[in-house]
């Protein structure tokens, strides 16, 4: 054979494609429902009666009655006709660009190669089903302040849990000094919670618009206890019960989910909202759970298996934090317009009463210190109220701090307040003496210059 000829032999050996592999359900088609479908069709949410969040519920019809997958005949099927019809109205995903070709060729094969299922459980979640991402390293050094969403104190008093990217930072809120990175966490967390043990921390967040997570961390080693499978939703808002026993959870599905601590097990779960679910907080007595939402309400439900006792519908703006008082009697809620209302819990129903209207300021974060409610907002001001009084506005002697506050945590002696927010700095405040006593930016490495 001529040195031409093997030449010309190569390339087309190397050119014509061998035979492709068959299409993977769990590894090629479910990463692509959960990230453009999962959100309008899951089980919280099946628009048109129709659910992609399982392979058992994607072969079901929805409200047409329409086949939605015929093995074998992709253009028979509703499921392919609506990826590829022209009619915006018809066309899924609706609201966002059709699907890439090449993700339309892919499902368009596996139908005619016979729509199989490749996992152990037609009836397994997709978020199960998929493969597990690598895990992402936060930088050694953050390039620039990275906003703080979400702070929570160990039991020592000393040490600040603060959210960063991929990762919760550990630090001395006396000296400002960084003590212990967790990685391996959701890209943005929006909630943290420490069990009443001080030894497990549940970490909350995802990437907006794509996916949610929750991490259930050991502090002792940083690892991960349990990790909630993935999905199409960002999880906002998480929090223990007092007494330890459970875990609440929420986002932008608009249901509340608990789950009981031992073995880590379903407790009950409701679709409480309309809109997203932005916090969730225990009564002190461990019976009660609260949810404040965009929709404007917030809820009280009994803890133990998720009734609705109470509705708290007189705030007429987004309802942005949730906090029940330390006899857990009255729930206190504030919305977006600044105004704090507290609702007396009895078995008559709810008493609505305006305690101050926040100097129309949104209203961010909500704590409780001896009989004064502590009211975090975006203009960077922090206040402090006497519930005993109808009225009481007099904010804390302390400055503006330049940017939106979206962090609040009461130290465990009740006499100190961390605050954070947009700008990346943590923000320690003597609620006795009303003064600032320390600042730092908790950035790992920012303004570390580089030999």
């Amino acid at each position: 054979m001529t040195k031409i000829a093997l030449i010309i032999l190569l390339y087309f050996a190397t050119s014509i494609p061998l035979t492709a592999a068959p299409v993977s359900f769990s590894k090629d088609l479910a990463p692509i429902l959960a990230d453009k479908c999962l959100g309008c069709h899951e089980e919280d949410n099946d628009k048109g009666g129709y659910r992609v969040d399982t392979f058992h519920a994607l072969l079901q019809p929805g409200d047409s009655d329409e086949t939605p997958v015929t093995p074998g005949k992709p253009d028979s099927g509703l499921f392919f006709h609506r990826l590829i019809t022209d009619d915006e109205d018809d066309r899924m995903p609706q609201k966002d660009d059709p699907l890439p070709a090449a993700q339309i060729e892919l499902f368009k094969r596996w139908i005619a190669e016979g729509a199989k299922f490749d996992g152990k459980d037609p009836q397994q979640s997709l978020a199960s089903l998929m493969p597990k991402k690598p895990a992402v390293s936060a930088p050694d050094q953050y390039p620039q302040p990275l906003p703080i969403t979400a702070l929570a104190w160990l039991p020592d008093q000393t040490t600040l849990l603060v959210s960063g990217y991929h990762e919760v930072t550990l630090w001395d809120s006396n000296t400002g000094k960084l003590k212990k990175r967790i990685p391996g966490l959701p890209e943005r967390i929006f909630a943290l919670a420490l069990h009443p043990d001080g030894k497990t921390l549940a970490v909350a967040g995802g990437v907006p618009g794509r996916s949610g997570e929750l991490v259930i961390i050991d502090l002792n080693t940083g690892k991960p206890i349990n990790t909630l499978p993935p999905g199409s939703d960002t999880q906002l808002a998480v929090a223990f019960s007092p007494n330890g026993e459970l875990l609440a959870y929420a986002g932008t599905s608009n249901t509340v989910h608990v789950i009981k601590t031992k073995g880590w097990i379903p407790a009950w779960q409701v679709e409480a909202h309309a809109d997203w679910i932005t916090q969730l907080a225990f009564s002190p007595d461990s019976k009660l759970l609260a949810s404040a939402s965009r929709d404007r309400t917030a809820r009280s439900f009994q803890a133990s298996n998720g009734d609705v006792l109470h509705t708290q519908t007189t705030h007429g703006n987004p309802v942005t934090s949730v906090i029940y008082s330390a006899d857990s009697k009255r729930l206190f809620t504030a919305a977006n317009n600044g105004e704090v209302r507290a609702a007396a819990l009895n078995p008559e129903g709810q008493l609505g009463t305006a305690v101050i209207t926040g100097r129309r300021v949104e209203a961010t974060r909500l704590a409780f210190a001896d009989n004064r409610l502590i009211l975090a907002s975006i203009d960077g001001r922090v206040r402090s109220f006497d519930i005993t009084k109808k009225k009481d506005d007099k904010p804390l002697d302390l400055p503006p701090f330049g940017q939106r506050i979206d962090a609040l945590a009461l130290h465990p002696e009740g006499k100190k307040l961390a605050i954070a927010g947009a700008n990346g700095k943590v923000h320690l405040i003597d609620l006795q003496e009303k003064k600032l006593l320390t600042s730092f930016t908790a950035s790992p490495g920012f303004g570390i210059i580089s030999p």
